[in-house]
């Protein structure tokens, strides 16, 4: 986390992080590599509210912050 942009090639991959609003434990998927520009979750339950954060890792495991993702 040192601050530095990284490029495409630096780009380890993405953790993205869910849980109900209501809970406390994360769910988490682990994407690996920097090609990936989307992602299907699959197994919500319809009717539930979510709280989604994401975070990109480089080639060293270094993570940055998790933001919290915007849902459209």
């Amino acid at each position: 986390m040192s601050g530095d942009i990284l490029t495409a090639t630096d780009i380890g991959g993405y953790e993205i992080r869910y849980k109900k609003t209501d809970e406390t434990t994360y769910s988490t998927i682990v994407i690996e590599g920097s090609q990936t520009d989307q992602y299907a979750i699959t197994d919500l339950e319809a009717g539930a509210d979510y709280t989604f954060e994401v975070a990109v890792f480089d080639t060293d495991g270094v993570y940055s912050q998790f933001v919290t993702a915007a849902l459209n």
